[in-house]
């Protein structure tokens, strides 16, 4: 409700004319109430992380604080947890396919929710661990998946890890140092958005997703020829990015799985 509305029902109501200013401070005491002081829940993850441990053994908690000062209290800065249960039941039971995404969190301190999800075999979505951080870097990303690679292991050599994630490229290379084996893949959705900045067209748009869900070599060949007949610009801009990493009918055959997007994690993070 905003502040004006309130204004209105406290006027119809009670008969009282309250500012703006009071109005608002009412408002943020009722929130405080209901949702706890956000300050506060900071100090209780240490506890949180003791019964996660205790009630699911196996489980991996980390939070990594920063101090401003050598005699300051530590700052929040990360939070990582993979329950043992959901680590198991993913390793055991859905494809070594894996989405990786951030969102921005709402609220005074704001930060960035990192996922790792999968599929299981109904194609639902099954989350695998999540972090909270400052902010979606390099630095973040390797602790992030750091901290998944000490969970989930390499895989085996007959069945790699393959992640999907956007254009970040910081993703890219973290893969590269923690999980040089993995298969990496970019989400079409994000590829073409920066594609139809540059070369828009409703054509365009029509070849790039046929070319992209392509299963064979010819009939991604032939929606290429397409896009390069009505603009060479476009066709260079994707011939420069790797057809592996986007073209489904180039996906490693040892990852049985043709999902060329990764709205599942950003559906998961909703």
């Amino acid at each position: 409700m905003t502040l004006e509305s309130m204004q209105v029902e406290v006027q119809h109501k009670y008969g009282i004319e309250a500012s703006l200013t009071q109005l608002y401070r009412a408002r943020r005491k009722a929130l405080a109430e209901i949702e706890g002081n956000h300050a506060k829940s900071y100090s209780l993850l240490p506890a949180y992380a003791y019964e996660v441990l205790k009630s699911n053994p196996g489980s991996l908690v980390k939070i990594k604080g920063e101090m401003l000062t050598p005699t300051s209290t530590p700052m929040f800065q990360r939070f990582f947890i993979a329950f043992d249960a959901m680590i198991t039941s993913f390793k055991s039971g859905c494809r070594p396919f894996i989405g990786l995404d951030g969102c921005h969190l709402k609220g005074p301190y704001g930060g960035i929710l990192l996922a790792a999800v999968g599929l299981d075999g109904n194609n639902g979505l099954f989350p695998i661990v999540v972090a909270i951080v400052e902010m979606e870097g390099s630095e973040s990303w390797k602790f992030f998946i750091d901290h998944l690679q000490t969970v989930l292991g390499h895989g085996s050599e007959a069945k790699p890890w393959a992640f999907m994630s956007d254009m970040q490229k910081s993703i890219e290379s973290v893969l590269a140092e923690f999980m040089p084996q993995s298969a990496h893949r970019l989400c079409c959705r994000h590829l073409f958005a920066n594609f139809k900045k540059v070369h828009s067209g409703l054509l365009l748009r029509k070849c790039f997703w046929v070319a992209a869900r392509a299963y064979n070599q010819i009939d991604f060949n032939q929606a290429m020829e397409r896009i390069k007949d009505i603009s060479k610009e476009a066709h260079k801009w994707l011939s420069d990015v790797p057809t592996h990493k986007w073209a489904r009918h180039a996906f490693d055959d040892r990852v049985k799985n043709d999902h060329i997007t990764n709205n599942l994690t950003e559906s998961f993070n909703s």
